[in-house]
């Protein structure tokens, strides 16, 4: 009986030896490391793809549901409450400013009304951010002058200017007399 004939053939995908040479490691490698890394590649550039139709669809279902809602809240209605609320937010912040220094403001205002003496009459006091600002009249220069002397010499009073705005021997003086708050530049000194 013949021996049993096998086919001839050469097997180029596995070698018999393993290779020595760079050239055949690198394609070794090539074929089964870096196919692997290729597919791997492959399937996460596909899931992206897929995710950002996803993603796309979520961002424009959000886009039109903001400009719907951003189309009712510019109704004249709404925006006329909101003008309110707004304005109601800040009258308040406004008046929990007020109160809290509102007891030290009057005590100040107090003390320094009370500083002028009888032969000046006071025809305005302005108070605002802790400065005072007092129109006054007085028969001569002098007891202006006094008057400055004793806003200097006083603890709670600081940086005291007299403007003499009109002065005449038969009208007399009359000024504009302003100063800070001691107690406020001491605050923001420090």
């Amino acid at each position: 009986m013949p021996r049993k004939l096998l086919p001839k053939s050469i097997n180029l995908i596995e070698p018999l030896h393993p290779p020595d040479d760079m050239w055949s490691n690198l394609s070794a490698w090539v074929m089964t490391v870096g196919r692997v890394i290729l597919i791997f590649v492959e399937v996460l550039v596909i899931g992206t793809f897929v995710l950002r139709f996803r993603v796309d669809r979520q961002n424009i279902d959000l886009t039109n549901s903001i400009n719907d809602n951003v189309s009712i809240l510019s109704r004249s209605y709404y925006r006329d409450n909101e003008r309110k609320f707004t304005k109601m937010q800040q009258l308040l912040a406004d008046i929990r400013s007020l109160q809290t220094n509102q007891e030290r403001n009057s005590a100040f205002i107090q003390h320094t009304s009370s500083l002028t003496p009888e032969n000046i009459q006071q025809f305005g006091y302005t108070y605002s951010d802790h400065m005072a600002t007092l129109t006054v009249h007085a028969e001569n220069l002098a007891d202006i002058a006094d008057f400055e002397k004793q806003l200097k010499n006083d603890s709670q009073i600081a940086k005291v200017v007299v403007a003499i705005t009109r002065s005449s021997e038969q009208d007399g003086v009359m000024a504009t007399v302003s100063f800070v708050d001691k107690d406020y530049l001491d605050i923001i000194n420090k």
